[in-house]
């Protein structure tokens, strides 16, 4: 049977470095000649965000916000939501079904863990078609913070422009 070599992770991509190459061999094991050898080329680029929400969250503390997701088309619609840091949020639903002209609200749970460190976390939320290809992407900047503390929120950098969301609480 197929055996996997251990190895370390690759560093996650970036938008330093949204290009990646990997060299895959295959070698048969008794023989350990190499059977086939491929070169893996992965480009990973962030979506243009559409929104930015900002939000405190108490270490230890239960807390959900809902963010409302509109259909500004003629037909209802089912999307399709991915988050890029489930272990800080989790999405109520995975797909949200939008009537003609109204809007839903996604529901955002973030993480209680007593354990985490206070800091700032940017999450997206990333809300996808039927044929899961990206409609909208949304920024999450979550400040963890102890009881009665707060943090600076980060400066947005110049280069990328972006229009404020409201997080409603749930």
């Amino acid at each position: 049977p197929p055996r996997v070599v251990p190895s370390a992770p690759p560093p996650p991509l970036s938008a330093r470095t949204p290009r990646r190459e990997v060299l895959v061999h295959a070698v048969d094991v008794r023989s350990r000649s190499l059977v086939a050898a491929w070169l893996v080329c992965v480009r990973c680029v962030v979506p243009a965000i559409s929104k930015t929400y900002d939000v405190n969250v108490v270490i230890g503390r239960n807390t959900s916000k809902k963010i409302a997701l509109s259909n500004p088309y003629g037909l209802p619609r089912r999307f399709r939501l991915h988050c890029s840091r489930p272990d800080l949020i989790s999405l109520k639903e995975k797909e949200l079904t939008v009537p003609v002209g109204e809007f839903r609200y996604m529901g955002l749970r973030f993480s209680a863990d007593s354990s985490l460190a206070p800091g700032v976390a940017e999450v997206l939320v990333l809300v996808n078609n039927e044929e899961d290809k990206n409609e909208e992407c949304m920024l999450v900047r979550v400040a963890f913070v102890h009881e009665g503390g707060a943090l600076p929120q980060p400066r947005t950098p110049a280069r990328i422009e972006r229009v404020a969301g409201e997080l409603v609480d749930s």
